[in-house]
């Protein structure tokens, strides 16, 4: 540095420096902002630059660029940077530098690299939200999962009602008398008429006493039709090596009326992972009762002689 009257001057350095050790700065170094147009801009010696083209512009490379050199581009929105042997954009395709964004480059082996969060592509709108999947397996209750809420299959169609069965009322015999004594004789109603079922006499007396009479009661009505349709659940009661002889188990529903009773009982088999014969309901035995416990869930608990473990079928229904 000089020291004459007129204050120190900046002192120029043509030659290399070659510095061992750190180099404390208690002021930053003067920075320059370079104007960048054209296709071929020079970068030799610069780092930071502002686009200034006034009209599209292709570049297709930075020339005078040293090893390991890094320098930083604001775009115009006019210059857009080819992706090829020279440079290499972070999306691997043409980039238009958009306006007052910030684009980075470093120069490796004579290719100019741009980095690959420069930020400058920024988020893409929310895409539409996918299909809803199909319906996954049963799932447990985590609170107890050796028993397991089990959803149910769809109800199978009600079958049509069966025709009525013939008569199997065979005709009476001829009036006989008991032996012993000979005085109380049993009386054998006549022969039934061809509707099937005859029709009943007037009340008749016992013997002793003639005050109590028996009354015969009239014929019996035809028989309604079928009120109730079963579903059928598959539960599983206990995972190996498990097994128990008792225990809870609920079955999912919808529009049920709390505390409602439900008519349950073991279904034969075959059970899922029991083989293909039909006598687990013989061979394993199980008594359940069952009852609505809120509107979409029947609470059941059932009971064994012995201990089962695996799966078992119960048909079911709520009554009305």
């Amino acid at each position: 540095m000089s020291d004459d009257k007129e204050g120190p001057v900046p002192e120029r350095v043509s030659h290399e420096i070659v510095q061992a050790a750190p180099a404390t700065r208690l002021i930053l170094d003067k920075a320059f902002v370079a104007k960048m147009h054209g296709a071929t801009p020079s970068v030799e010696n610069l780092e930071k630059f502002t686009g200034t083209n006034v009209a599209p512009v292709t570049v297709t490379n930075f020339l005078k660029g040293q090893e390991g050199q890094v320098i930083k581009i604001r775009g115009d929105g006019q210059m857009t940077i080819t992706h090829g042997t020279k440079i290499k954009t972070s999306t691997a395709a043409n980039k238009l530098l958009t306006a007052d964004k910030m684009y980075n480059f470093t120069y490796i082996s004579g290719i100019w690299y741009e980095d690959a969060d420069d930020g400058g592509g920024g988020i893409g709108p929310t895409g539409p939200a996918g299909a809803i999947g199909p319906i996954g397996p049963p799932m447990m209750d985590m609170l107890s999962p050796e028993e397991p809420m089990i959803i149910p299959g769809s109800p199978g169609t009600p079958g049509s009602a069966g025709s009525p069965g013939a008569s199997i009322i065979g005709p009476m015999g001829a009036p006989g008398q008991d032996a012993d004594p000979p005085e109380d004789a049993i009386v054998i109603p006549g022969p039934m008429g061809p509707s099937g079922i005859g029709i009943r006499g007037i009340p008749g007396q016992d013997a002793d006493p003639p005050e109590d009479p028996q009354v015969i009661p009239g014929p019996v009505g035809p028989s309604g039709a079928a009120i109730v349709t079963l579903l059928t659940a598959e539960v599983s009661l206990a995972t190996a090596p498990r097994a128990r002889r008792g225990g809870r188990f609920d079955i999912a529903g919808s529009g049920m009326t709390v505390g409602k009773p439900v008519l349950i009982g073991q279904a034969n088999g075959p059970y899922t992972g029991k083989g293909t014969l039909e006598d687990e309901a013989e061979m394993d035995q199980v008594t359940v009762t069952g009852k609505v416990f809120s509107a979409t869930v029947i609470r059941c608990y059932w009971e064994s002689n012995h201990q089962v473990r695996g799966n078992f079928k119960f048909d079911y229904a709520v009554s009305a």
